[in-house]
């Protein structure tokens, strides 16, 4: 599993709205590039939302299932990517006694090729690229949840 974490300048609740708001992922994820649709009862338990990930001219249409939803602190997520297989990703959101917030967000490939991957000889180097993608990922979630709190 990587975890990375990032301090918010907004409240938890404000950031749980990010989290929870479908159409936001391609904002603020690396390799989210169009939310097809979203379930209507997102995002409860089991509902998902239906995506298209990319990265230069290679695109994969799939979904992201609402595992766990714990307003405003914790949201679990099971994102899948076609033919490379899923992810659980384990999103946590503490109050910083500042008023913000400390955002912990931890993937672990779970199925196909990403988890066939997730072995001791590649697991460095998988780590490190996914720690990467969601240091940048999260950088972009709080510069969103920030604007958003802001003109709340």
């Amino acid at each position: 599993m990587t975890a990375t974490t990032i301090d918010v300048d907004a409240p938890p609740a404000a950031v749980h709205a990010t989290l929870i708001d479908a159409e936001s992922y391609p904002r603020w994820l690396v390799g989210a590039r169009h939310i097809r649709g979203v379930d209507a009862d997102w995002p409860t338990p089991g509902s998902s939302f239906h995506h298209t990930l990319g990265w230069g001219p290679v695109t994969i249409r799939d979904r992201t299932r609402v595992v766990r939803n714990e307003p405003p602190h914790e949201l679990v997520l099971h994102a899948f990517m076609g033919p490379l297989g899923s992810a659980r990703v384990h999103i946590t959101v503490a109050a910083n006694p500042d008023g913000g917030s400390h955002v912990a967000f931890e993937e672990e490939p779970s199925g196909g090729l990403v988890r066939a991957l997730w072995n001791p000889l590649t697991r460095p180097l998988v780590g490190i690229s996914l720690w990467g993608r969601n240091a940048i990922s999260l950088q972009s979630l709080r510069d969103l949840a920030e604007e958003r709190s802001a003109t709340a």
